[in-house]
């Protein structure tokens, strides 16, 4: 059995420090941090600092049988929670049988008193918008919880400042408090060490901890916050188990995830273009706020990937101009050839999944120029999954695993050689609100 110590999270002023030992060979660096700009000091009791330690635990029990020494005791509630979290896991996504323990030291958690006050984690896309005007409309004013870090697509201080721009305009503009978390988390992944723990297809980060570590990076500050209530946007998906972490078997099992502190998510009975749907028939006013592209560089949109195109084509079918969301159409148009690329190579291009059901939209169908298009995407997408990924899929995953740093210095240098225009762009671009 493996054992793995969870050292005392350091606190120094706004930030906390996370580690653990021995290494396992599987990070960059066995810790982390987690910063609250808005916060001048982190003033959180032993047993919240060591609940945060539970996403971590969750990616570690893919090594099998493992025993964890928590820095505080926890709540057995708590503990129950969190292997029974583990358990569902890993008899989904887990190469290995899995056996956890919780070894809790003798240091009393000294929980403080939480409020009632609710959060919800906006990351400004159509589920978040959703659950806001929900949440509004009963009569709640939710603080926005926004995360960030360094190589987190579509939430990198860096690359997408657009991002960060308009998380403070809705909180300007609709008069919530907004909280900030900057992490670097993500960053110390090796992803490619985990290939050998995980079954093909799910990625640590996406199927397992993504979810799981966003309530985590929030605990250190819910008491300071007076926040007993956690909520998030999770809409029913095709693809469950590749972002398992998301869906109900995940979320369901996550309503106590730390000591007096509820979890609920909403929208897992609504596809996504039902979601699509709702915001933009009952809620429009909050459509202006959209940002639902991760792959952009330095601007809100970048008019190249598959969700862009997805968007495009769901405002169009809601009667809604793209515009109305920050699009520009005309842009759409000249990357129209890229666009159908991206979506026909996706995993929503897949049959049965979002672009089989938009490719039959009535309205969408009505109209010569999107017709055209998504006849073209069906054909494509037909051939890249019926034939191009099977015989990806055949080669093994060692060879997969060599390739993959080729592909991402080939995206990097694609990125580097971006950024000249993009920091341009920035350096001269007015200030927005």
């Amino acid at each position: 059995m493996t054992e793995i110590t969870l050292h005392p999270p350091r606190v120094e002023g706004n930030r906390v420090h996370f580690s653990w030992s021995p290494a396992t060979g599987l990070f960059l660096e066995d810790g982390y941090y987690a910063e609250y700009p808005d916060l001048t000091t982190v003033d959180a009791s032993a047993g919240k600092l060591a609940e945060a330690y539970f996403p971590v635990c969750l990616a570690l029990a893919t090594l099998g049988h493992v025993r964890f020494r928590l820095p505080a005791k926890i709540d057995p509630a708590v503990l129950t929670v969190w292997k029974d979290v583990i358990d569902a896991t890993a008899s989904r996504l887990y190469r290995r049988e899995v056996r956890v323990e919780f070894v809790c030291e003798p240091v009393e958690p000294g929980y403080k008193k939480v409020g009632s006050s609710s959060a919800l984690f906006f990351g400004g896309g159509v589920e978040s918008l959703l659950v806001l005007g929900r949440l509004l409309d009963q009569g709640t004013r939710p603080v926005l919880v926004s995360l960030a870090g360094g190589n987190w697509p579509g939430s990198d201080p860096e690359t997408n400042p657009d991002k960060f721009a308009m998380d403070r305009r809705v909180s300007s503009e609709l008069g919530l408090k907004l909280f900030r978390v900057y992490t670097d988390f993500r960053e110390k992944f090796r992803f490619d060490a985990w290939d050998a723990l995980m079954l093909p297809g799910f990625s640590v980060m996406n199927s397992v901890v993504a979810l799981p570590s966003f309530i985590a990076l929030l605990l250190p500050a819910v008491e300071s916050l007076g926040l007993g209530k956690v909520v998030s946007g999770n809409e029913m998906t095709d693809y469950d188990e590749e972002y398992f972490c998301f869906s109900p078997k995940m979320t369901d099992r996550l309503t106590l995830p730390a000591w007096n502190v509820e979890y609920t998510s909403q929208l897992g009975e609504l596809l996504k273009e039902d979601v699509c749907h709702d915001l933009y028939r009952h809620f429009p006013y909050l459509t202006k706020y959209q940002y639902s592209c991760w792959r952009n560089l330095g601007e809100r949109w970048c008019m190249a990937c598959s969700k862009c195109m997805q968007y495009y084509m769901l405002l169009r079918n809601n009667g809604i101009e793209p515009a109305a969301a920050g699009m520009d159409s005309a842009v759409a148009r000249r990357n129209m050839n890229r666009l159908i690329w991206a979506v026909a190579k996706s995993a929503e291009g897949r049959k049965g999944e979002i672009w089989e059901r938009i490719c039959r939209f009535p309205r969408l169908r009505s109209q010569e120029d999107t017709r055209r298009i998504l006849d073209t995407i069906r054909r494509r997408a037909f051939l890249w999954h019926h034939f191009v990924t099977p015989v990806y899929n055949a080669i093994p995953w060692q060879v997969r695993s060599f390739l993959r740093p080729l592909k991402q210095a080939a995206l990097s240098a694609r990125r580097v050689a971006t950024e000249p225009r993009i920091n341009l762009r920035l350096q001269s671009a007015p200030s927005r609100t």
